[in-house]
């Protein structure tokens, strides 16, 4: 991952994270439960915060991937068009302008506005997830973690036994017909080569 400016992303992280609060804390903090049905009390609304980070958070991790690996991208092309240039990595284009006045002056240019850009993404898109991901913490009082579904139910060996004996059904109804029909399919040519043709026998009716 690329250096970070600690005190810009610490910045940023609280800025992202005082918006978060904004956003969140009235709904999450409150009294008002709902009761389920066992009779137990339920904050609905931290079920309902946590669904929802836990569809947001994936893609923030996402982001900063991408734009670490653009950013990347950048910093390689203006190193390299810069030591094509014989210059140092401490050189400015404006500097190099005004020694060469050469058309490779306008693509450093070009190359460090794209740096400067993807640096600007890629800061913001870090502090996003790292306020995000603390505030999940704040409020679940849980590291944030990959959600996986916790209500999915076994299949009870009724159920196995039903859906055996449909597809024993099923099984027993393409069989009664391919074998009542047999000469009226189409049959598949086999290749030399071992090759499935999709070339198909006319059929005899």
């Amino acid at each position: 991952m690329n250096k970070l400016n600690d005190k810009l992303i610490n910045d940023l992280i609280d800025t992202y994270y005082k918006a978060l609060e904004l956003m969140y804390d009235n709904h999450v903090n409150t009294e008002l439960l709902d009761i389920d049905a066992e009779g137990n009390d339920i904050n609905n609304s931290l079920q309902s915060f946590t669904y929802q980070m836990n569809g947001i958070i994936p893609s923030l991790y996402n982001q900063v991937s991408y734009a670490d690996k653009m950013l990347n991208y950048a910093e390689n092309g203006l190193k390299w068009e810069k030591d094509k240039q014989g210059a140092s990595s401490r050189i400015a284009s404006l500097d190099m302008y005004a020694r060469s006045q050469e058309i490779s002056s306008v693509k450093l240019s070009q190359l460090e506005q794209q740096y400067n850009a993807r640096e600007h993404n890629f800061n913001h898109a870090y502090a996003r997830m790292i306020a995000y991901t603390k505030y999940f913490k704040e409020i679940t009082g849980d590291e944030y973690v990959p959600f996986t579904s916790k209500g999915a139910k076994p299949v009870s060996e009724e159920t196995k036994k039903k859906v055996k004996l449909l597809e024993g059904k099923e099984k027993k109804k393409l069989a009664a017909f391919y074998n009542k029909n047999i000469n009226k399919i189409a049959k598949v040519l086999d290749n030399e080569d071992g090759t499935i043709s999709p070339e198909l026998i006319p059929a005899q009716v």
